[in-house]
């Protein structure tokens, strides 16, 4: 469309034109030739003449204007993700700050601007659910079980639902109370009762006084209702011999007795497995005089010593005890840790059995992670006022090692917004600092609160060179 200027430039075309100017009257007009054979021709004014150059004109600069585009450069709008610039202005962008904190499924986002009002955001991805174990309970005759589950210790997300096993007819399922002379095996909670009271065994000598003229003699004992048993000997309540065997019923055993002292004794022979079951044989043996060797036991670090004397009938005794010598301890020394190697605590063992008396403990590398500003309000101001404080309840952190050899430490901050009537913020700064006091990396939280609320945040510091290092918080 034409504008004033442009009308104005017409105009003055127009004025300047090479038409042939005659005075005339405006309403003269000019008179057709009337030689003969000549066409008559319509009178033109100078009015008519000039509407129609303006009119040409205006056509023309519209076509111009069509057909020559707005005359802007395609790539105009080229832009640059930290600082786009314009033909007049250079973004330059504040630090990120979080306005969403993620969750364990859901995306947090950070965000900054420029001074011109320029916003750009950025995805923090979720970190995922922390897998806890729930341990199967297993069914029983009388009570469902459980199988086994996961859930997230961070949110409770159940990760895998813990199904309900029905009850169990199975063996181990129910609770055994094996078979006696009163009752038969049965289940303790169910109740379920399996066969019959055990049938008593029966033992029985050919004979119960013996007068042994050699050093021993064979007695046959019967026995019936007994499998798979072990008979015992106890001769004088001093030494045990045992004989056993399997699946007989009903059949004799021969079992040869050695008396150990010379003059009337006794042999007291019982079931093990049944010890309410037994019988007693009086022994006599004629005179012996014994002819006894010695063995001198020396004592051990743990173990007494004695001596032992024996007679070749098989009769012995012991004397001289002494105590054990305890160990000869040797100190391990300890082997303090490092920020690149484990160590061990102090330990002791014995130089002569070698037995371990004080174990060595196995000490983690050395790391030293120092906490500033823990227990601390931080404010966060606009201009000169505090809109809202942020009290650091408590500060909790874990230290890994890496794949490639790098330290890894991963922060939970527990804090409060405190109410200072202006807006509600969550605001602190979190700055890493190595053992030189060099900040080398930062984070900032800034997220909108509810007043007097607690919160859990967290933060991850990463491919750290191993050794010691400072967690400062401030002010945002």
């Amino acid at each position: 469309m034409m504008n004033e200027n442009d009308r104005q430039e017409l105009d003055s075309d127009i004025d300047n034109s090479s038409i042939n100017k005659k005075t005339v009257d405006d309403d003269a007009i000019i008179k057709p030739s009337l030689d003969e054979g000549s066409p008559i021709k319509a009178p033109l004014n100078k009015s008519v003449i000039i509407a129609i150059i303006s009119a040409i004109a205006v056509i023309t600069i519209a076509l111009v204007a069509i057909l020559g585009g707005n005359g802007k450069d395609d790539n105009s709008n080229s832009d640059d993700s930290d600082n786009q610039e314009t033909s007049n202005h250079t973004h330059t962008f504040e630090e990120w700050t979080t306005i969403k904190n993620p969750s364990c499924t859901v995306d947090g986002v950070n965000e900054r601007y420029c001074a011109c009002g320029e916003k750009q955001t950025q995805t923090i991805s979720a970190y995922g659910h922390t897998e806890v174990i729930d341990p199967s309970v297993d069914a029983t005759c009388i009570e469902t079980g459980l199988t086994e589950g996961k859930h997230c210790s961070e949110c409770n997300a159940v990760i895998v639902k813990q199904n309900i096993v029905e009850k169990s007819t199975d063996d181990d399922a129910h609770n055994w109370v094996y078979a006696t002379y009163e009752w038969a095996t049965h289940c303790l909670w169910c109740g379920l009762e399996i066969g019959e009271p055990i049938t008593r065994p029966k033992l029985t000598s050919s004979k119960y006084n013996l007068e042994l003229e050699d050093t021993s003699y064979t007695c046959y004992i019967s026995v019936a209702d007994l499998d798979d048993v072990t008979l015992v000997y106890d001769i004088n309540d001093t030494s045990i011999i045992s004989c056993r065997w399997g699946e007989w019923d009903d059949m004799t055993v021969p079992i040869t007795i050695t008396p150990l002292s010379q003059g009337n004794t006794y042999v007291t022979i019982y079931v093990e497995e049944y010890p309410d079951i037994e019988i007693t044989i009086n022994v006599s043996v004629d005179e012996h005089s014994h002819s006894f060797s010695t063995i001198v036991i020396e004592p051990q670090c743990l173990v007494g010593g004695y001596t032992i004397h024996s007679c070749n009938c098989g009769y012995s005794y012991n004397t001289d005890p002494t105590s054990a010598k305890g160990h000869n301890e040797v100190i391990d020394p300890a082997v303090p840790a490092t920020p690149t190697s484990t160590g061990l605590t102090e330990g002791k063992h014995c130089s002569v059995c070698n037995t371990i008396i004080v174990k060595q403990e196995l000490v983690p590398i050395q790391r030293t992670i120092t906490i500033d500003g823990e227990g601390e309000i931080f404010s966060y101001y606009i201009g000169n006022t505090i809109r809202s404080s942020t009290f650091i309840e408590s500060v909790e952190y874990t230290i890994s090692e890496q794949a490639n050899g790098k330290m890894e430490i991963n922060i939970k901050y527990l804090v409060e917004m405190l109410y200072n009537g202006g807006s509600a913020y969550v605001a602190f700064k979190v700055e890493l600092h190595n053992s030189d006091g060099v900040c080398i990396a930062t984070r900032n939280h800034f997220s909108s609160a509810e007043y007097d609320t607690k919160y859990l945040l967290k933060d991850s510091f990463y491919n750290l060179e191993p050794g010691d290092y400072t967690i400062v918080i401030k002010d945002y």
